[in-house]
């Protein structure tokens, strides 16, 4: 559930991924933009199903498509969500249908403009879950993984072309507000609302391997 550190894919001055170890200095989720009504959906994604767990996607393989996606930092806007180290990002997707090779190649041809891409599986242009909705399943996954505390609402903590990463406070003893460093780091896929895992992250991430 705590989702390996991603800092080999995103260069430093547009990071959003977590801090390892770490879930303190979480932005709140902006009032109405981002914290879900638990009985709320998407009219861009169909919402999983709260009664099942959504099963991962098929890890990609070196066969699988991949497309770039630009990482850009837009002008602020304050009706917009915003995460944890106030970026507001725009990914803008290429639109290539390439070998993972040929995806590696077009990277590092970019970062030497200084431009940061990533590499996705091409499947996630369409993607389109809400943030909304995404919330409400990260909350739903801390229930299922810490069913004796109490979850306060999910807070917006990073943001990827692939999934949202929230920290799902608990609240302490009788009921106390959870301090800065208490919480789990979720990340919810933006295409098919499963949670990613440990081990779906890291083996992605060494996949495509380092910039």
């Amino acid at each position: 559930m705590i989702p390996t550190p991603l800092d080999a894919e995103i260069a430093p001055d547009a990071a959003t991924i977590p801090n390892p170890g770490s879930s303190s200095d979480h932005a709140p989720v902006p009032d109405a933009a981002t914290v879900p009504n638990p009985g709320s959906t998407s009219d861009h994604a169909p919402v999983p199903d709260s009664a099942t767990v959504p099963e991962p996607a098929p890890i990609p393989s070196a066969t699988a498509r991949y497309d770039l996606v630009y990482v850009r930092a837009r002008r602020w806007d304050p009706g917009r969500p915003r995460t944890a180290s106030l970026l507001q990002l725009d990914f803008e997707f290429e639109g290539s249908s390439l070998s993972l090779e040929a995806a590696r190649g077009r990277r590092r041809a970019v970062d030497r403009h200084g431009t940061t891409a990533l590499i996705v599986p091409e499947r996630y242009r369409a993607a389109g879950l809400a943030l909304a909705d995404a919330a409400r399943l990260a909350a739903e996954s801390a229930r299922r993984a810490e069913p004796e505390l109490h979850p306060e609402p999910p807070r917006f903590h990073a943001d990827h072309p692939m999934f949202f990463t929230f920290v799902v406070p608990f609240a302490g003893a009788g009921g106390t507000p959870a301090g800065p460093d208490t919480g789990l780091l979720v990340s919810v896929d933006k295409g098919d609302g499963h949670i990613w895992t440990d081990q779906e992250m890291g083996d992605y991430f060494d996949l495509i391997g380092p910039r």
